[in-house]
């Protein structure tokens, strides 16, 4: 990168910022996904008082980050999903379509 004009400060000043980025995307990201998972476990099992509380977990994310704000739609469409990997998934392990299908072929040859 040097023969281009970029010292090696330049360089690592930039890797920092992009390392930086990833981190605090994926702390959002798996926080929010957590979020969801809090709200789909309550429901599932019926607990009042866990569904109360991950709701209020949820406004106060999305007071913080209203850009990535957890609404109603993508709370639905996270539960579609998940019921949809439980309806898919065999022996408890769910595979996407593609993974599954390749795995189940090699399963089927003869040893």
């Amino acid at each position: 990168m040097q023969i281009f004009g970029f010292s090696p400060a330049e360089i690592a000043a930039t890797q920092e910022r992009i390392g930086a980025t990833f981190t605090i995307s994926d702390k959002l990201r798996n926080r929010r996904t957590a979020l969801m998972t809090n709200v789909y476990t309550a429901l599932e099992a019926g607990d009042n008082q866990a569904m109360s509380e991950a709701y209020d977990a949820i406004d106060k994310f999305n007071e913080a980050n209203p850009s990535y704000a957890i609404n109603p739609a993508s709370l639905r469409a996270s539960f579609r999903e998940r019921r949809r990997r439980v309806m898919e998934a065999v022996n408890g392990i769910y595979l996407p379509r593609n993974l599954r299908i390749a795995t189940e072929e090699i399963l089927a040859e003869p040893y």
